[in-house]
């Protein structure tokens, strides 16, 4: 027996789902992405820990015709009160948000217009009452409303990814 076999023998490494389902006594443990509330179980309830908020940078009122976006996919078609929001894909979110079509602020559906850029994503603020505008200076991207694991479902990849990207 060499020490690679002597060493599995006397240390067992667990990790995320192991670690909560399995007493470790004597063990070494790597909890990894489950101290933050995420784990591939279903079984598993644990408390998302992570929120995301964009800081409303601008609010622009673009004439009718105006285009939003990369490649100006998106046109005005109505009068519409717009947020600049800042973040972007240089900060780690991801460009295939756009999936999403909509932030929220509590009752009020926000849609993300046109391509996630580098620092910056556009939205759609006109259903928000200025009086509630004036009172709030950040969007929420992900909290108890819409998680990383529902980030990540859009997004077609693992919440791991879209925590460290």
């Amino acid at each position: 027996m060499d020490l690679k076999d002597i060493t599995k023998e006397l240390i067992q490494v667990y990790e995320d789902i192991q670690c909560l389902k399995n007493k470790l006594k004597d063990e070494v443990s790597r909890p990894g992405i489950a101290l933050y509330g995420y784990v591939n179980d279903d079984k598993i309830n644990l408390d998302e820990t992570i929120n995301l908020y964009a800081p409303i940078l601008q609010i622009r009122y673009p004439n009718i015709g105006e285009t939003v976006g990369y490649d100006a996919i998106y046109k005005i078609t109505k009068k519409t009160k717009l947020g600049v929001l800042g973040v972007g894909y240089a900060d780690g979110l991801k460009r295939c948000i756009n999936k999403r079509k909509k932030l929220k602020l509590g009752e009020f559906n926000i849609p993300i217009l046109g391509r996630v850029s580098m620092d910056t994503i556009v939205v759609d603020l006109s259903l928000i009452p200025n009086k509630l505008l004036d009172e709030i200076n950040h969007i929420p991207l992900i909290d108890n409303k819409y998680s990383i694991k529902n980030m990540a479902k859009d997004c077609s990849t693992i919440p791991y990814e879209i925590m460290t990207s």
